[in-house]
This record gives structure tokens, C-alpha cells and sequence, in this order.
């Protein structure tokens, strides 16, 4: 059973109830709309999937992809990934080498990872190592500065 509120109302549903009345609901939406939908909830599945939270993080992101060089901007952000806007086109599972600023940060990380989602919006890219351990192995160099410690990356 689960609650539903309809007119301000509050009355018991079950399962069964709700999954009809859901389908009843996207048959009388349009085509964009279902498609709306359907993103929306595949994004919350997604979301439950993650084993560390994503932020909302714009920065610029240099990768390389087959020994092609790509500039570009990252949409979001965790510890074992990010979201890269872009139209071009790549294969899933393509490794890639990434540089970029961390949140917090004055200096840039290099890590590598792999191409795990594409969607019309960009790619998705799950690091090889999480940052927080990668933070851990590396020492301080020119290309690697890091002025914050692996706890507040995300902060």
C-alpha cells in the first residue's frame, strides 16, 4: 500500500492501483513527454546505482580519446566520475585521459577512466581509481598540485 493525494486528499494504493494509474496517465501524454518522463526516472535509477553522491561542477576538462585531443565541459562530478557536455561522437567502453581542476582546488589532476554512458547531452566517464584514492598514491608534482585534502574534495 502507498499513499496517494489526489484533490488534496489522502487515500491508501496499492502497487497494482498506482502502476494502472501511471499507465493510464502516459497514455494521454505526448511523445515528448513520455520521453521527459522516462529520462527522469532512469536518472533516478541511476542515482541509486552510484556508490558517492555527484555535484553539479562546471569546469573546463582537456581529455584524449584514441590519441585524439578533445577540450571540453564537465557537468557534474563524484569521486569515480564526471559528466562531459559534448557532441562529439565516441564508443562506450573507449578509455580515456582526462585533466582538469578539482573542486577546491588551485591545481589540476590528471586521471584516466573510461567511457560508461553516452547520451545526446555528452559522456559519462568512470575513473579507473576514485579521486580520493588516486589523491592518496600521488605526490605533489608540476602537473599534479593539490592544495586540499581527499575528505573535502566534493565539499
Amino acid at each position: 500500500m502507498t499513499q496517494s493525494r489526489t484533490g488534496g486528499k489522502s487515500k491508501k494504493m496499492t502497487v497494482s492501483a498506482a502502476t494502472s494509474r501511471l499507465i493510464s496517465l502516459i497514455l494521454k501524454m505526448s511523445p515528448s513527454e513520455i520521453l521527459e518522463i522516462l529520462k527522469t526516472v532512469e536518472e533516478k535509477e541511476l542515482e541509486k546505482k552510484r556508490k558517492s553522491p555527484r555535484i553539479n561542477y562546471f569546469m573546463e576538462v582537456n581529455y584524449v580519446v584514441d590519441d585524439r585531443a578533445f577540450s571540453g565541459y564537465i557537468n557534474n562530478i563524484s569521486t569515480e566520475g564526471v559528466f562531459i557536455e559534448t557532441a562529439e561522437i565516441f564508443q562506450l567502453n573507449s578509455n580515456i585521459t582526462l585533466t582538469f581542476a578539482l573542486p577546491n582546488s588551485q591545481g589540476h589532476i590528471r586521471v584516466a577512466g573510461k567511457i560508461v554512458r553516452i547520451t545526446s547531452e555528452g559522456i559519462g566517464i568512470a575513473f579507473d581509481l576514485d579521486i580520493q584514492t588516486l589523491l592518496e598514491k600521488q605526490k605533489p608534482d608540476a602537473d599534479l598540485t593539490v592544495n586540499t585534502a581527499p575528505k573535502s574534495l566534493l565539499s
